[in-house]
């Protein structure tokens, strides 16, 4: 009995050291003087409850610091506020940032350059390790941009084979970034920065990454963490209305008060599209739904806009300005609490899911000329 007693007080004990581990206090003193002499340097974070911390200190003849209390792992986001005003795009320069994986440390940062992002953090295997990981990531995005741009330039000139061409490229590049965060992750379960780089890759609603095999290897402990717990959410959510599910059936008023349902739509192909008139993207959707619903409404498509806003009055104006009225447009002026959003778990927007002639869900997030591609290869 005394073994057990003892045995089940070692596992309470190694079990409370396996929790303290990222818990406690931290500083950061800071060597900026290749940068600047004077200023603040300010520091956020978000806490295990979500909570924003925010906090400056003096820069002194180059020099700071900055403490505060972690209970988990967090980044924290550096900048530099000059003594000179900054304004317009200087202020968001992003050469003026540095990301510091947060444990219960003293970290030593020291500038090389005369940028805050020359930074180097002594003290910290971690954050090297993190530096290192994302400045890898950082190098891939770069090399994506200008084929991000040349896929929004064709897309606007409605350039459907141009468009094809650069997307092929820009996959190939995303296929070395999930190979990139595969690795590190099979390679490093435990690690906050395997935490964070599958965070990293949760993103782009318009064109959902499959991120939960990554997820999935990660240590239980880091699943626990309210980074964890989010990812985990979201998760679950984007399991939701996957191709193959069947749509759920709702009704909702349209412009003149009249209830529409989605069953009445059955035995077509129906895009269901959220959107907003505060919402730019969704307003600049309009363009290729417009055209997408001119070339196939004659073959069986129709559109159902379910709108996210709560004033009806804006919502009537968005419509007549973008020449949207002529599908079916429904909202109740709930905001983003329109009961539709919590039926498919949309959480942000723009976003749209195709619906087949029998109710099943065939794509998601059809967005520009990924409509009228997918429309092509189905009715044509």
């Amino acid at each position: 009995m005394k073994v057990n007693i003892i045995a089940i007080l070692l596992l309470i004990c190694c079990q409370g050291k396996a929790q303290s581990k990222y818990t406690g206090s931290f500083t950061i003193s800071g060597d900026v003087s290749k940068v600047c002499k004077t200023g603040m340097m300010t520091m956020a974070y978000a806490d295990a409850n979500g909570k924003a911390n925010r906090d400056t200190a003096k820069i002194e003849n180059g020099k700071f610091k900055l403490s505060g209390e972690v209970s988990e792992p967090v980044v924290a986001i550096l900048k530099i506020k000059f003594p000179q005003p900054t304004v317009g795009p200087a202020l968001y320069d992003p050469k003026n940032v540095y990301r510091i994986l947060l444990e219960p440390i003293h970290y030593k940062l020291s500038t090389t350059g005369e940028s805050l992002n020359t930074a180097v953090v002594k003290g910290s295997q971690i954050q090297q390790e993190y530096t290192s990981y994302f400045i890898s990531v950082q190098k891939l995005h770069y090399e994506m941009r200008p084929y991000n741009a040349q896929s929004q330039a064709f897309e606007k000139q409605m350039d459907v084979k141009n468009f094809v061409d650069v997307q092929k490229k820009l996959d190939s590049l995303d296929g070395v970034e999930r190979t990139m965060v595969d690795n590190y992750v099979s390679a490093n379960p435990r690690s906050p920065v395997a935490l964070f780089a599958v965070e990293d890759y949760n993103r782009a609603i318009m064109s959902p990454k499959p991120f939960k095999a990554y997820f999935d290897k990660l240590d239980p402990e880091l699943k626990k963490t309210s980074i964890g717990r989010k990812l985990a959410k979201n998760i679950e959510e984007m399991e939701y209305f996957l191709p193959g599910s069947q749509s759920v059936d709702f009704t909702q008023p349209d412009t003149s008060g009249k209830r529409v349902s989605l069953s009445e739509f059955k035995g077509k192909y129906v895009l269901l599209d959220f959107w907003a008139s505060w919402c730019g993207p969704c307003r600049a959707q309009s363009i290729f739904m417009k055209k997408a619903y001119t070339q196939f409404k004659d073959k069986n498509f129709t559109i159902i806009s379910v709108s996210c806003d709560d004033n009806r009055e804006k919502w009537i104006k968005a419509i007549r300005e973008d020449g949207v009225g002529i599908w079916t447009q429904l909202g109740d002026m709930t905001g983003k609490k329109n009961i539709v959003n919590d039926i498919y778990k949309v959480r942000s927007i723009p976003q749209n899911l195709l619906i087949d002639p029998t109710g099943k869900i065939i794509a998601k997030n059809l967005g520009g000329l990924l409509l009228e591609m997918k429309l092509k290869e189905i009715l044509n």
